[in-house]
């Protein structure tokens, strides 16, 4: 989070870090970062800000679909009886589909009659 600060400021004014020997990121040879890279910093910014400014709506989002989906499991079922001549074709359903589930097979034989 506080290397995205870094970023994120809008004061920035060369591109912060250095490598592990102490020389600043292009030092090497050197040469100092010029107006394109500090360019890219700045966009770099400004899009990191963006998606931080996401991030409530992107966690909200995630919490309400989290919730509709355990609310979907646990809904309680609608009653769903079969009437005496969906029987003949609940059976014929059953014989032709052995490992269909048997609500699916009731409801389909129930359609049929």
């Amino acid at each position: 989070m506080e290397q995205s600060k870094i970023f994120t400021s809008s004061d920035v004014q060369e591109v912060p870090g250095g490598c592990e020997d102490g020389t600043e990121v292009g030092e090497e040879d050197g040469e100092r970062f010029d107006e394109q890279d500090h360019e890219f910093v700045k966009e770099i910014g400004f899009h990191t800000r963006c998606l931080m400014d996401l991030v409530p709506t992107l966690e909200l989002n995630i919490a309400i679909s989290g919730e509709q989906r355990r609310e979907a499991m646990h809904a309680p079922k609608s009653p769903f009886s079969v009437s005496e001549p969906a029987h003949v074709y609940i059976s014929l359903v059953r014989d032709k589909f052995k490992n269909a589930d048997d609500r699916l097979v009731e409801r389909l034989g129930e359609a049929s009659w």
